[in-house]
């Protein structure tokens, strides 16, 4: 699979991380990202971009984040509201909210297009590519979706990263 090596910039996630087995990715991300866009409306915030982190995988699960990337000037109203309890553990998810900001840094970047899922398959053959040029990755890896491709995803775009060790 093809890629590119980029520089991320710095940005702040607010996510929602867990470990799931590999069969409840999807339970599991799309009541957490209703969460996020609730919290964030209730604020009157808007999200920059929609995401999932990859912090470490198994044979058999995943940690992941869902996480909505927003802007600085939004950080401390979002962290002031996430500290209030009415926020935790609505239905459907069971991890607190948090903050986490990343530093800019370099990262190699492939792209996914079509049904979400596939993306495995990207990500399968994005990391045997890196393998392949001997090129050192470091956790996170994550998606950062460009398009969402209508109701069934059939035509998404999703950008693949994974930073790089320096």
């Amino acid at each position: 699979m093809k890629f590119d090596l980029v520089t991320v910039p710095s940005h702040t996630i607010f996510c929602i991380r867990t470990t799931v087995p590999l069969t409840k990715i999807a339970p599991f991300l799309q009541p957490s990202y209703e969460r996020l866009e609730q919290v964030l409306k209730d604020l009157n915030v808007e999200s920059v971009a929609g995401r999932a982190y990859t912090y470490a995988i198994s044979p058999d699960d995943i940690d992941i984040a869902a996480a909505l990337v927003i802007a600085e000037k939004d950080r401390a109203t979002v962290r002031k509201a996430i500290e209030k309890p009415q926020h935790d553990n609505p239905a459907g998810s069971a991890d607190d909210l948090e903050l986490v900001t990343f530093e800019e840094g370099p990262a190699a970047r492939a792209t996914h297009h079509g049904n979400y899922n596939t993306l495995g398959n990207s990500w399968d053959a994005f990391s045997q590519e890196l393998d392949s040029q001997s090129v050192k990755v470091a956790a996170p890896a994550f998606e950062d979706y460009v398009d969402r491709g209508g109701e069934n995803s059939s035509s998404a775009v999703t950008d693949l990263y994974w930073y790089l060790e320096r």
